[in-house]
């Protein structure tokens, strides 16, 4: 996704038109750098750098009627840059136009008379302190006339902008000294403070005193401005990067409480929750977070607060409440999990302290392969392990306790897999005989021991390595291509400078691609990837073609779908397009599919259909089209493609997955009466697997199946399914949420006594979210209620 990449959306664009003025509103994920362009008479481009454009945003249908803007044209263009090409009816000489970026948007008013100290087109970074006013804008050139301190002082800018801190020092400090009574002497003070901090971010420490002496200058010259809270705030943050919370605690409490209108404050008391969270506070940091979300609501410090807040929670053992905001922050926002890695993580170990397995799982797996980069990935692998240790799958758990001790052998995490692993290979490995005898009780002994008494007395001679590469040998005939390996890669590690290099590097292309293929069929995927990566070093990709197509089918076995692809991406690399594989077509489709880069995903399943089309995965393939094209809202093709998957031989789970899939395309066609029968006999399929992954979808089938009856107007069907839903025991939100439904059907049928009774359980269940809306609906009905007795009583009387 974008945000996974850092990048900014462009979700929405949307005009109004007033008396003489027009406005495009540009709703954003976050705060580009673009530029507003002039072009010709009656046109302007906005260009936005890092940004994306999401599907389903459409321009033209706002502007019908508009009496300025005429036509907009939105395109993405390479290199991650998306263009807006605005057309006007009269020429741009008689049009002012205004640039405010507000929380979340870009609003570019559009006037018949311009307005003279706001026409500019300089690229704008959004990252620049703000005040009260356009006055207080720390990047912005105002005059008309570019005096030579103006022009000093856009060249300090746009080195700012660029990251030039240095050259923008020397020209800010030029200003202060050669132009005393420059009107941009105030910004220049703080700007060069800000700039003399970015250029020794990285080393805050070392530069404390400087750094903060800047900032000290410029508040004694200027003591009033609307630029000191940020400064104090940019102080704190220098007194926190140097983990003197007390001196940054004090800036932030200053700005906080003394300059609480100001929009440095969300930020000094965000900061401040941050601090009280790590010295052990965590109370008071979740006020500081309620705070935040109470004064400052449509900060980009609130979301970050909500994460923040659940994190804290979770430290205190409060697990339903932190899992009860992430979850709320996932339904109203599901694209806020790739911007922000820990809503995920912790709703993992939300669900994870909770004792739900499954789902601690489930959402630790999403957070590595949404962010493969998280430092903490370590720990989260041995989290994932855990929750297979506790459900009593041993060997799965140990595969993946095994990966982290061979990835991450220097980590937190590295350790307590570590752990793990002896614990349960002490378990297993009772009983066994040593692989050496005890002295005196074995005379006659194997080549292998002889090998290693070689090697043991040798003392790192040339026998002694020529012992050891025999031994390796010796395991890969014995058809032991693990211990072989393992010898090999320690001959390199003891002897990097061997005579014996050559041959060791031979033995090792010769054992690596049949074990790998070994491990992959007895399910020890794990050894693939990390031997795999212990290889990198030693033999090039060159030198085995085959083994990054077993590699990524690995990752891919174990959900990593991100880490899959790039291994079969350098797969492909060995084969020409019309020769690639059917192993590597479906791997890197079924990846891209996993992770909803459905683009990806289409492109190489069709060309997986075209050359191998009566390959036994082709009804799955089938089925994964068919949900690309649902998720694109491309009914028909949906419907065609999933019709493919039914007619041919396949299991019952696919089978039932499939005619749900197609009941909510036939829903979405108004087909209500044909979905009903495709999830009819979706749950007949689901009640005869009888399996615990077949519960939940048998859990959604019911909903479906009930929300289709609604839809038919058969309330009193939709009632006996929703019910049959609740009997599968749905937890949390997703239970509140099912029986607000039931009690929406009972008023329908003017079963208002059930209703009522309904949403009285909801209510005192005390989910954050349903119990708020429960309560909602339970006065409406009372309004309502109370002015229809009203009513009767005025007509009786």
């Amino acid at each position: 996704t974008a945000a996974a990449r850092d990048h900014t959306v462009i979700r929405q664009v949307v005009t109004k038109s007033g008396e003489g003025a027009s406005t495009i509103i540009i709703r954003l994920s976050d705060h580009p750098i673009y530029k507003v362009i002039p072009l010709e008479d009656k046109e302007m481009l906005i260009a936005f750098k890092d940004t994306e454009v999401s599907r389903g945003v459409y321009t033209n249908e706002t502007i019908i009627g508009d009496e300025l803007i005429q036509r907009i044209e939105l395109e993405q263009k390479p290199s991650d840059v998306a263009c807006m090409l605005v057309s006007l009816r009269k020429p741009c000489t008689e049009i002012g136009y205004d640039i405010n970026d507000k929380s979340g948007m870009l609003c570019i008013e559009i006037s018949r008379k311009a307005r003279s100290s706001k026409k500019n087109a300089h690229e704008h970074e959004g990252a620049g302190l703000k005040g009260q006013g356009a006055k207080d804008d720390l990047l912005k050139v105002e005059s008309k006339a570019l005096t030579l301190d103006a022009g000093l002082f856009l060249g300090a800018v746009n080195q700012y902008r660029m990251g030039q801190w240095e050259k923008g020092v020397q020209i800010l400090r030029k200003i202060i000294q050669s132009h005393p009574e420059s009107p941009y002497l105030e910004r220049a003070y703080f700007l060069l403070a800000k700039s003399f901090h970015r250029k020794f971010e990285k080393e805050i420490p070392e530069h404390l005193a400087d750094i903060v002496e800047h900032y000290q200058a410029a508040m004694g010259k200027f003591p009033d401005s609307d630029y000191v809270p940020d400064a104090i705030v940019s102080i704190g943050n220098c007194y926190f990067a140097a983990d003197d919370y007390y001196e940054a605690l004090a800036c932030y409490a200053l700005v906080s409480e003394k300059h609480k209108a100001h929009p440095a404050a969300p930020e000094a008391l965000f900061q401040r929750g941050i601090i009280l969270a790590s010295t052990k506070k965590p109370q008071e940091a979740i006020r500081d977070f309620d705070e935040i979300e109470k004064r400052y609501p449509k900060t980009r410090f609130a979301v970050r607060a909500k994460i923040e807040k659940a994190k804290a929670l979770f430290d205190i053992k409060s697990f339903k409440r932190s899992l009860g905001i992430l979850e709320e922050m996932i339904n109203k926002e599901p694209d806020s999990v790739f911007k922000y890695p820990d809503i995920l993580l912790y709703a993992g170990y939300d669900y994870y302290e909770l004792g739900q397995l499954r789902k601690a799982r489930h959402a630790l797996s999403k957070a590595l392969n949404y962010h493969p980069e998280m430092e903490s990935n370590h720990l989260v692998l041995t989290k994932i392990a855990e929750t297979y240790r506790e459900e009593g799958a041993e060997n799965k758990a140990a595969k993946l306790y095994d990966l982290v001790t061979r990835r991450y052998p220097d980590s937190d995490g590295g350790l307590v897999s570590l752990l793990r692993l002896a614990d349960h290979r002490q378990k297993i490995g009772s009983g066994t005989q040593p692989s050496i005898p005890v002295e005196g009780k074995a005379d006659i002994r194997p080549a292998r021991e002889i090998y290693q008494q070689v090697i043991e007395k040798g003392r790192d001679n040339i026998l002694s390595q020529l012992a050891m590469l025999k031994l390796a040998l010796l395991h890969q005939k014995n058809k032991d291509y693990e211990q072989s390996i393992i010898t090999l890669r320690e001959m390199l590690a003891k002897y990097p400078n061997t005579t014996l290099k050559e041959e060791i590097k031979r033995a090792l292309r010769a054992v690596l691609e049949p074990f790998f293929e070994q491990e992959k069929q007895a399910g020890r995927i794990n050894n693939i990837i990390s031997f795999y990566d212990s290889m990198k070093s030693v033999l090039s990709a060159e030198d085995m073609p085959n083994l990054p197509l077993i590699v990524g089918e690995a990752y891919s076995g174990l959900r990593l779908y991100s880490h899959a692809i790039p291994m079969f991406e350098k797969a492909g690399e060995f084969y020409a397009d019309q020769d690639r594989p059917a192993r590597l077509l479906l791997g890197l489709g079924e990846c891209f599919y996993k992770i909803k880069r459905f683009d990806e995903a289409e492109q190489a399943l069709k060309t997986f259909i075209e050359r191998y089309p009566g390959h036994r995965e082709i009804p799955k393939v089938h089925y994964w089209m068919g949900n690309i094209f649902l998720e694109r809202n491309e009914y028909e093709t949906a419907l065609k493609f999933l019709g493919m998957a039914l007619q041919q031989k396949i299991d019952r789970h696919y089978q039932a997955k499939i005619l749900m899939a197609t009941a909510e395309a036939l829903n979405a066609q108004g087909e209500h009466e044909k979905a009903e029968r495709s999830l009819r006999d979706a749950i007949t399929l689901f009640d005869q697997l009888k399996d615990a992954s077949s519960s939940d979808h048998l859990y959604v089938a019911y909903w479906e199946l009930g929300e289709t009856y609604i839809k038919l107007g058969q309330n009193e069907k939709a009632v006996s399914t929703f019910e049959k839903a609740l009997k599968l025991d749905p937890q949390g939100s997703r239970r509140h949420n099912l029986e607000f439904r039931l009690a929406q059907c009972w008023q329908r049928l003017e079963a208002t006594g059930k209703a009522k009774d309904m949403l009285d359980h909801i209510v005192t269940s005390g989910d954050p979210f349903w119990s708020n809306v429960a309560d909602v609906q339970i006065k409406e009905n009372n309004i309502k209620e109370g002015v229809e007795k009203f009513g009767y009583d005025l007509k009786e009387s």
